[in-house]
């Protein structure tokens, strides 16, 4: 007896239309089809304008692909999280990752933006008064 839960797995590269076909005790049961649609991935990359950038400051990283939804992550340090474009100002080096979505196909893309911290400086000075001095414009 052929049980009614049995299960082909099709994972084809392109758009396909299947045919099932079945027999039980010389009973022929009449065909039936299935169209299945495979839907191109988006591609996805990210532009920056810096991948260093001095604490304080910040960069805009931006989409490019085909994807028509974005989602970056993390949150932290960004103007927006669902837009093309975000602008990016995080404390600490960081690396985002951007989602893009096409038809409710997904792929992803990461950019690290690279935080430095500025130099320490330091001025002393021997006094902090003096007198002032005559200026002598003679050669």
């Amino acid at each position: 007896m052929v049980s009614p839960f049995n299960m082909a797995l099709a994972t084809p590269s392109t758009s396909q239309i299947y045919t099932l076909s079945g027999e039980a005790l010389g009973c022929q049961a009449s065909p039936i089809t299935a169209s299945l649609i495979v839907l191109p991935l988006p591609q996805v990359s990210i532009s920056q304008t810096h991948s260093l950038v001095c604490l304080g400051e910040s960069a805009t990283l931006s989409a490019i692909g085909t994807a028509a939804q974005f989602s970056w992550s993390p949150v932290s340090g960004l103007n927006l999280s669902n837009s093309a474009t975000v602008i990016a100002s995080p404390t600490i080096t960081q690396m985002y990752t951007l989602l893009g979505a096409l038809n409710g196909c997904t792929a992803n893309a990461t950019a690290t933006l690279q935080i430095q911290n500025p130099p320490t400086i330091q001025l002393n000075l021997s006094n902090s008064t003096i007198c002032s001095q005559p200026y002598n414009n003679s050669v």
